[in-house]
């Protein structure tokens, strides 16, 4: 019975970490180079890590933005 109770606890942990990680798609509004946020047309903002280009996103492009568990973007890639 405990050593059940203890692998669920562990499954749940291991999800969670999972789970907090994902991904977005949506029409770009704004795009501030400065500060590394991208601002969505649903009112959605994402900074972006520093390593990640943001010269190629323009108003108007639909994109996919990865993000971590912190739900700061690590890719935005253009969707056509």
């Amino acid at each position: 019975m405990k050593k059940t109770a203890i692998l669920a606890a562990l499954a749940t942990l291991a999800f969670a970490g999972a789970a907090t990680a994902g991904e977005m798609e949506g029409t770009v509004k704004t795009v501030n180079m400065g500060k590394h946020m991208i601002t969505l047309t649903d009112g959605m903002s994402v900074m972006t890590n520093k390593d990640v280009k943001l010269d190629h996103v323009m108003k108007g492009d639909h994109v996919k933005i990865m993000t971590d568990k912190n739900k700061m973007g690590t890719m935005v890639e253009k969707m056509k």
